[in-house]
């Protein structure tokens, strides 16, 4: 894997990881609405456990964007005679990757279920 490689991995990690804090933004607004409306003690109680969903997956986000922002820093300003990267960025690069690949499935999976229950609230 190049630099250049490297450094378009990193960006698409970091436009990933956006796209998750965006949907979850747009869903925290969906609940807020819910809680306007007359609400069952239940329904308090599942929003704030999707609050905490929210906030738990904020916290990984953050550390995720950090590291590899700081990788991607590292990389633009590494001065090689060779656009090769060592094996230390690259298995850090791979880790990343399998850590948002990870929190965007659950994420996904996670999104289907909360907008199934705001939108057919009756069946749920």
């Amino acid at each position: 894997m190049n630099k250049e490689e490297s450094i378009k991995e990193l960006e698409s990690l970091i436009r990933t990881l956006e796209f998750i804090q965006e949907e979850q933004a747009f869903i925290k607004n969906k609940i807020a609405g819910l809680l306007t409306d007359t609400v069952l003690e239940a329904t308090v109680l599942w929003v704030e456990e999707l609050d905490q969903h929210i906030s738990n997956r904020e916290s990984a986000i953050q550390l995720l964007k950090s590291d590899i922002l700081s990788l991607n820093r590292l990389l633009k300003t590494k001065v090689h005679n060779s656009s090769e990267i060592d094996n230390k960025i690259i298995l850090s690069i791979k880790k990343d990757k399998q850590q948002i690949v990870y929190l965007e499935n659950e994420f996904m999976s996670w999104k289907h279920d909360v907008n199934q229950r705001i939108e057919f609230p009756s069946i749920n």
